[in-house]
């Protein structure tokens, strides 16, 4: 799987793995929400007495198909927000732990490249990857030694051509 050494590959299946939790938690929410009663006890209870009697109790009518409706949009409504917000706080948590997986080795990259522009030709990187992130680095880490030869090779000249004034 060498597609997956790249970083644009890495972030769409990080992006896809966050819609995938999303969806499966929206899911599973509304699943749950789904198993609840929709109707009251007393609204099933008084269907199963008029159908044992073959009367309704006058102090409860019976619910009309409009209320019934408007019952089943509010659940329905409370579920989609309640597994949105559930969503919602997985793909945070997802997005969190990916973009640090990400961030930190840019960070440190850009920590060393300006510890090189101070002149601190030591300096090297350690991203332990095998994405461009790991390319850049380790092209960090070879612009460092040629930095750090070229300056040996000045400070020998000029320790050279102050010899030979002497």
């Amino acid at each position: 799987m060498s597609w997956l050494r790249h970083l644009r590959w890495k972030l769409f299946v990080s992006h896809l793995s966050i819609l995938v939790i999303g969806v499966i938690v929206l899911l599973a929410t509304a699943h749950f929400l789904a198993g609840t009663q929709l109707v009251p006890d007393s609204q099933l209870s008084l269907g199963q007495s008029a159908s044992e009697t073959g009367q309704l109790d006058a102090a409860e009518p019976p619910a009309s198909p409009a209320s019934q409706q408007a019952r089943f949009q509010a659940v329905v409504d409370q579920g989609l927000l309640i597994s949105a917000f559930a969503a919602l706080a997985a793909a945070v948590v997802v997005s969190l732990f990916v973009s640090r997986r990400i961030v930190e080795p840019l960070q440190e990259l850009t920590f060393t490249s300006q510890r090189l522009a101070r002149g601190h030709y030591h300096e090297r990187t350690t991203t332990r990857s095998d994405d461009e992130l790991a390319d850049l680095s380790q092209s960090i880490n070879q612009l460092a030694e040629a930095l750090e030869q070229t300056e040996q090779r000045r400070l020998a000249l000029l320790a050279d051509v102050a010899h030979e004034l002497r």
